[in-house]
């Protein structure tokens, strides 16, 4: 005993400093697991399956039923963008509206814990129509600009520092254009759009084209008919894990009287697997991004994180 109280102060540190650090990590998860949303039971009915592996067919038209409703002026689109590059770097911003309201974009060093105002400069950055987080210093956005309101590139390879419009590199994004609502935008095509007024568009893997609109997903290749994800009300979509899956958060649903996330398979005709249910009443403006394993769902004045594709959610800062 004598001896192990001779130990000199050297020594000992390393052992202290080992056991504090494991009571901290003790602690963030106890603390991560009471704060975690609650996992949709095994009772709640994730919709019926989707019938897209063996019953695309050539569009003679731009939905599988028939033609769209007559198209309005304009697609009432979501005001709010979500992108991240990994489980660490991300932007969101407010789209604005060319001549009306005036467009703003945030990054986030922190996994969405913080966010920095970004500015355009000189650059008149007039509404945002799709946002992309690329990499730790690139941003990638779908924008109008200048007095005549053009659709452009507008990328940052600075962290949000300066800007510079590509218009040559359009042929690179999926988007939807609220003045034009009759066609998705995508990677140099024009896909007649499966809705009177689509509200989001992501390109999947394989070539699968996924189109947000009100009350409905729809999935479909370039060249074939869109048929629908059996989800009831979604309220925002992204491009799962390598593309090869597709996340969905929806509103009040069955059982779940907050936000329901669930995911779908685009390469199979089986259902919806819900993942969550997250309490939360704001959901107007719905926004869900996801990197890797990690999802973000952005909805009123909070920022929900999940670490493990969905399953857990945990609220951060707004």
């Amino acid at each position: 005993m004598k001896e192990r109280l001779r130990a000199s102060r050297r020594g000992s540190l390393p052992v202290l400093a080992v056991i504090a650090a494991l009571a901290v990590l003790t602690a963030l998860l106890s603390i991560y697991a009471l704060r975690q949303t609650r996992v949709a039971g095994e009772g709640e009915s994730p919709g019926p399956a989707p019938t897209w592996s063996n019953e695309f067919a050539p569009h003679a038209s731009p939905s599988s039923t028939g033609s769209p409703a007559a198209i309005d002026s304009a697609a009432v689109v979501a005001p709010n963008l979500l992108s991240f590059a990994d489980a660490l770097v991300g932007v969101r911003g407010f789209r604005g509206s060319c001549g009306t309201t005036t467009p703003t974009l945030e990054r986030t060093p922190d996994g969405g814990v913080t966010w920095m105002p970004l500015s355009f400069g000189t650059l008149s950055v007039r509404e945002i129509l799709a946002v992309s987080a690329v990499s730790e210093t690139q941003v990638d956005l779908v924008a109008r600009v200048g007095d005549d309101c053009a659709t452009t590139v507008v990328t940052s390879y600075t962290s949000g520092d300066f800007w510079q419009s590509y218009p040559d590199r359009l042929t690179e994004f999926t988007y939807v254009d609220p003045a034009d609502p009759t066609v998705i935008y995508s990677e140099g095509s024009q896909t007649p759009s499966p809705c009177a007024a689509p509200l989001d568009a992501t390109r999947l893997s394989e070539s699968a084209l996924a189109v947000l609109c009100e009350g409905a997903v729809f999935v479909a290749p370039p060249g074939f008919s869109f048929v629908t994800v059996g989800v009831t009300a979604p309220l925002a979509m992204s491009a799962g894990q390598d593309g090869a899956t597709l996340v969905m958060a929806s509103g009040e649903t069955g059982s779940c009287t907050g936000i329901q996330v669930a995911q779908v398979a685009v390469a199979s005709a089986e259902a919806p697997t819900v993942q969550a249910c997250i309490d939360e009443n704001s959901l107007g403006s719905l926004s869900l991004a996801t990197a890797g394993t990690s999802a973000w769902i952005w909805a009123g004045s909070t920022i929900f994180y999940s670490m493990d594709s969905g399953i857990t959610w945990v609220p951060l800062a707004p």
